[in-house]
């Protein structure tokens, strides 16, 4: 076995800095539009961190699950994206809120690409070998 590192390809490295500029602005608009107590924006940050975290970890170790479930929640973010961005005062929010959509829809097609689909394939070369003579 050699000692190089394994990293996965460009495409899911860019979809993985694209998910976590989204998450940095959505939580810095959430900031500055909601007046919370510091608790709870740090209580917030930390649970929001340890997601982001995971989830970007599972992208860059190739689990399968967590790219449908970025393609999944980008895709249910974007159908309700029409009844969420009227809701929101701010002309500069509404502006954030539908970056940080554009930014996602990307990224989830970063993964969908035939460079990233192949990263998250599993690797079979594991598989038993059928026995000689047999059907």
């Amino acid at each position: 076995m050699s000692n190089i590192a394994i990293r996965p390809p460009k495409t899911v490295l860019a979809a993985m800095w694209l998910l976590a500029l989204s998450v940095a602005v959505g939580f810095v608009r959430l900031r500055f539009n909601h007046s919370s107590s510091l608790t709870t924006a740090i209580l917030a940050f930390a649970v929001l961190f340890l997601f982001t975290f995971a989830i970007l970890r599972a992208l860059y170790r190739g689990r399968n699950w967590a790219r449908w479930l970025v393609v999944v929640a980008v895709l249910l973010g974007i159908a309700l994206m029409p009844w969420s961005v009227p809701k929101l005062s701010a002309l500069w929010e509404q502006l954030v809120y539908v970056s940080q959509g554009a930014l996602q829809a990307v990224a989830s097609c970063l993964l969908l690409v035939r460079d990233s689909a192949a990263w998250f394939r599993p690797n079979n070369s594991f598989k038993p070998k059928p026995l000689r003579g047999s059907a």
